[in-house]
């Protein structure tokens, strides 16, 4: 009798050690993009060395993190979340052969086994917009060339309805994001070289026609990078070659196309520059980028600032002050996208050091790592998976009654 009470103790205690393991899983690897659900949950793609990546998802309410949805994708896997006849789809960009290849992926949250759209196409898929009229999608041209642009029906197979060069600015255009507005509009943001990639221009923002045709433009300055929206009101990041000097920021009414630069005080460092601006509505998230003043040939420094949202987003702009940085991330990338419930998540990908952060507008920050072994840390909503759970006592149970027949 003794050694069958040691057995089955052994048993509820491998399990509930290897439920401790499970909840440690982390991230699983180098995270590298992520977007949000409606829901708030984060679905999130990793990268190690550019050559092999993953997708996981992050559930902010719980701390739980699954990782490895998806596996044997390439290193520059980017994922992307479009409405579908009132349904949330997320679509998985596995962009192969140097962005030449794009494989897509479109599954429901819900279920990741098997892709309702599996497709490879030409080209680098560097964006996508819905609207009530089809599925809008912007690349990069293959090597040299303008990028182009297409809109495909909302149907079980996606079919072409018409694809189009896009218009050039300069001598060669790079279709860098495309998005959809309240007002069901889509806006395309047009990366413009004069051979690229070593020589970046002024850039555009479009107005799109279901036909592909444009409506209206604007000159937002050198190198624009990303491309967010609140309602009808549009910001563009332009980094200006990298160049902190050129750097410029643009608030855009999508209905009038009439652009007028924001501007920012407080940079942490002087040779920050933007990468990216998101509005919550009551705060103004702005990441920036940094060289390693330390080491050039280190991953850059980024941060996060939650600026106080002027009172009048439109007319004369004073300019913004930052305040201190609430988040700082190495690496050489960041991907960044703001949840439904106003909290931006963002990302870096240097390594062992990479992480996921959800930053709230109190500032409060919760962090994700690949080790799991101290994720979610911080502030902000959501537990951690990892530790002793009050459930986990009913793990012991069997082993107390065992241990009070001795």
């Amino acid at each position: 009798m003794r050694k069958l009470r040691l057995a089955v103790s052994s048993v509820f205690l491998f399990l509930f050690l290897a439920g401790v393991a499970w909840g440690a899983a982390g991230l699983g690897a180098t995270p590298y993009g992520l977007v949000t659900l409606k829901d708030g949950r984060v679905v999130y793609t990793t990268s190690e060395n550019y050559t092999s990546g993953t997708v996981g998802i992050i559930d902010p309410s719980t701390g739980d993190v699954t990782s490895d949805l998806r596996t044997n994708l390439g290193g520059d896997t980017v994922a992307f979340v479009f409405d579908k006849a009132g349904s949330e789809k997320v679509l998985i960009a596995n962009r192969l052969s140097y962005g030449a290849l794009t494989e897509i992926q479109v599954f429901d949250p819900s279920d990741w086994n098997t892709p309702e759209w599996n497709e490879t196409v030409n080209g680098n898929l560097h964006g996508i917009a819905s609207t009530s009229d089809g599925l809008y999608l912007a690349y990069y041209g293959s090597g040299s060339g303008l990028g182009w642009i297409e809109r495909r029906s909302i149907s079980s197979s996606y079919p072409v309805v018409i694809s189009k060069d896009m218009v050039p600015v300069v001598s060669e255009d790079k279709a860098e994001s495309i998005l959809s507005t309240d007002g069901d509009r889509v806006f395309l943001l047009a990366q413009g070289y004069s051979s690229y990639s070593a020589s970046p221009a002024n850039g555009a923002l479009y107005r799109l026609g279901a036909d592909l045709g444009v409506l209206a433009s604007v000159d937002v300055g050198l190198n624009p990078v990303k491309l967010t929206a609140r309602g009808e009101n549009l910001y563009v990041v332009s980094n200006g070659g990298y160049d902190p000097s050129k750097d410029q920021v643009w608030l855009v009414d999508g209905a009038s196309m009439v652009a007028e630069e924001l501007t920012f005080e407080g940079f942490f460092d002087k040779n920050e520059f933007v990468q990216a601006v998101f509005d919550n509505g009551s705060r103004l998230f702005v990441a920036t980028s940094a060289p390693n003043s330390s080491d050039p040939t280190a991953p850059y420094v980024n941060r996060v600032y939650c600026a106080e949202r002027p009172s009048s987003i439109k007319g004369a702009l004073a300019s913004v002050a930052l305040g201190d940085p609430v988040a700082s991330l190495d690496g050489w990338t960041m991907g960044s996208s703001l949840g439904g419930d106003g909290r931006l998540w963002v990302c870096s990908s240097s390594g062992s050091d990479g992480a996921v952060k959800g930053i709230s507008s109190s500032g409060s920050v919760e962090t994700y790592t690949p080790t799991g072994n101290d994720h979610p840390t911080g502030g902000g909503g959501g537990g951690c998976s990892v530790g002793f759970a009050p459930a986990a006592i009913l793990l012991f149970a069997p082993i107390l009654l065992l241990s009070r027949g001795r």
